[in-house]
């Protein structure tokens, strides 16, 4: 596990390109602007290259924009690491305590239960789905997965960062997530996830 020090580096790190992409991105698409108005209307220039000007700019504002995402998500992630390791306390970065907000906030809470009860409901009734779900799994595990749904609906139950990661960690992971691929094709290594899901998310 990594320090807390070394943690605030990359989340600076990871928001330092972060911003570099989105200010590319800007740059880019208004450099867009500037070539596809230089073809259309003022003609200093020829319109085939205003034209490969403004679609090379386009692409590389595509990317940019991309690549700001993709910055975007990893920011997040060692935010959610701190707060799952409950590192906060030796990380004081407004980020972080922005990211804590959001994950315990009710619009989140709801999301997340909502997800979780279309996956129940598409378990138990044999209904497609776009994603590979370990059906069997959650067909045993049904009660505590709608267990868990109920503490997230409810506004009285206050609820941790750290917890929320865990739930969030959950619906999101894919492949690395029992509710999908369980890792010895049995439904206890859900159960596990779903018992330290219950020790972590009630809040104190």
């Amino acid at each position: 596990m990594r320090t807390p020090s070394e943690l605030t580096t990359d989340l600076c790190r990871a928001r330092e390109r972060r911003q570099a992409a989105v200010t590319t991105s800007l740059s880019l698409i208004s450099l867009t602007l500037i070539a596809s108005g230089a073809a259309s209307f003022v003609h200093v220039v020829q319109p085939s290259l205003a034209v490969t000007c403004a679609v090379l700019a386009a692409a590389g504002g595509a990317g940019a924009f991309v690549a700001s995402r993709l910055f975007g998500m990893r920011h997040d992630d060692l935010c959610d690491d701190i707060l799952v390791f409950e590192l906060d306390r030796h990380v004081s970065e407004p980020a972080v305590r922005a990211r804590a907000a959001k994950l315990v906030s009710i619009p989140q809470r709801i999301q997340l239960a909502a997800t979780l009860e279309r996956f129940i409901t598409a378990a138990n009734k044999h209904e497609p789905l776009a994603v590979p779900l370990s059906r069997s799994a959650v067909r045993d595990l049904t009660p505590e997965l709608q267990a868990l749904t109920v503490v997230l609906r409810t506004d009285r139950h206050a609820v941790t960062p750290a917890g929320m990661v865990l739930v969030r960690r959950l619906i999101t992971e894919g492949a690395e997530s029992p509710l999908y691929h369980p890792v010895t094709g049995q439904p206890r290594d859900l159960e596990r996830a779903l018992r330290v899901i219950h020790s972590r998310l009630p809040a104190a």
